[in-house]
């Protein structure tokens, strides 16, 4: 519960700030490439620090590495807000924190991963991923509206309130009495553990497979939310109701990560990842068509509804098959594949924005997200997975 809440306090001010920060960026430059950039710069390290990062949290205690990154992230937010109060603000130094807060959470994320493994048994790990993904959902609804608000209030206000939240993470964490340790450092190179984790992952077709997929997933999908402002912004909504319209969509969130430990008891693993990738392309290519806020509002509903069903399923289907020595290795090369992506797709989603307008970068992104799930329904390896049950025992 102490690792549970130390993150849930993180994903609220996260929440907050992904507001802000295209507001920001759009108030300052008037430029969605601009604003792509920012974005793309957290998820940079996301494609350069895994695979040492995993090697670094497989030999360190994890408890420590989480609280080293939790005090980090809160010195990059509070900067901001500084900066702004002082009016030196420039967008050189937002990308520079955007960097900082993606490389911590790079590692924060592996610790986590590693962590929550070493103290939830295979049984109960849908569920408790299942929980984690309920901390975002629960933070798409509350944050948004907050961090529109505390922007409307003062454009510094939102990145004070985030550094606090990482504050309040780092000392949750802290108060962690039991460490959670990696396995003994042994007598070889980072070069050397981190190959050994680049060939379970290769040997495994399943996992490889969903490495790359998640990806090209995050390639397509992950400037959602750009898109959403942009068209909720040319249709002339303030920040605080912008987010307004994610925090009710955020409502989906929640209701799909109460319910995806029991769909996935209920459907095969094959069945749980097509079908969400498919309801993931129609609400994508929803907004392509969302002349209101209604319609982008229900775009956001059925976004949210289902994305806590993919996580869930391969998450727990993934760290269930890894062995434990491995956890923060495997992961770190999942994690780089999956997310190393992201930074290509949002700064190409920004320039899209930019040139061909809203309606035409979603089609182009639901597009792409439609044709991944016919090409997934045809994988043998991903129709044929055993439930995690067998693959627990």
């Amino acid at each position: 519960m102490l690792l549970w809440s130390g993150q849930a306090g993180s994903v609220l001010g996260t929440q907050v700030t992904q507001i802000a920060f295209p507001l920001l960026v759009l108030g300052l430059t008037g430029s969605a490439a601009a604003a792509g950039l920012v974005a793309a710069a957290r998820t940079v390290p996301y494609l350069l620090l895994p695979l040492p990062a995993g090697a670094l949290v497989d030999r360190r205690d994890r408890r420590a590495a989480m609280v080293v990154c939790s005090a980090g992230s809160a010195l990059a937010l509070a900067s901001v807000a500084a900066a702004h109060a002082g009016g030196a603000l420039t967008i050189p130094h937002i990308v520079a924190v955007s960097l900082v807060e993606g490389s911590f959470a790079v590692v924060y994320g592996l610790a986590e991963t590693a962590a929550l493994r070493q103290v939830v048994p295979t049984a109960q790990l849908p569920t408790a991923v299942a929980q984690q993904q309920l901390q975002y959902s629960v933070g798409g609804i509350v944050g948004p509206p907050l961090g529109g608000a505390l922007y409307g209030v003062s454009i510094a206000l939102p990145f004070a309130v985030d550094a606090a939240s990482y504050t309040a993470a780092g000392a949750s964490l802290a108060a962690v009495r039991t460490p959670l340790p990696g396995a003994p450092a042994a007598a070889r190179s980072i070069r050397a553990e981190v190959a050994e984790g680049v060939r379970w992952l290769w040997g495994h077709p399943l996992i490889r497979y969903m490495a790359v997929l998640t990806g090209m997933l995050n390639f397509s999908g992950q400037g959602i939310t750009l898109i959403a402002v942009v068209l909720s912004r040319g249709q002339g909504a303030s920040p605080a109701e912008i987010g307004a319209i994610f925090a009710a969509g955020g409502v989906g969130g929640v209701v799909g990560a109460i319910a995806a430990p029991f769909v996935q008891q209920r459907v095969s693993f094959g069945q749980a990842i097509v079908g969400q990738i498919g309801c993931s392309a129609v609400a994508i290519l929803l907004l392509a068509v969302a002349t209101t806020p209604l319609l982008v509002l229900s775009a956001l509903v059925l976004w949210n509804l289902v994305g806590p069903l993919y996580d869930t399923v391969q998450q727990s289907y993934r760290m269930a098959l890894v062995p434990d020595r491995l956890q923060g290795r495997v992961t770190s090369v999942f994690r780089m594949f999956a997310q190393g992506m992201g930074p290509f797709g949002l700064a190409l989603t920004g320039v899209l924005l930019d040139r061909v307008g809203g309606a035409a970068t979603a089609l182009a992104c639901g597009g792409l997200m439609a044709l991944l799930a016919l090409v997934t329904a045809r994988n043998p390896h991903v129709r044929g997975a055993p439930p995690i049950a067998s693959v627990g025992a």
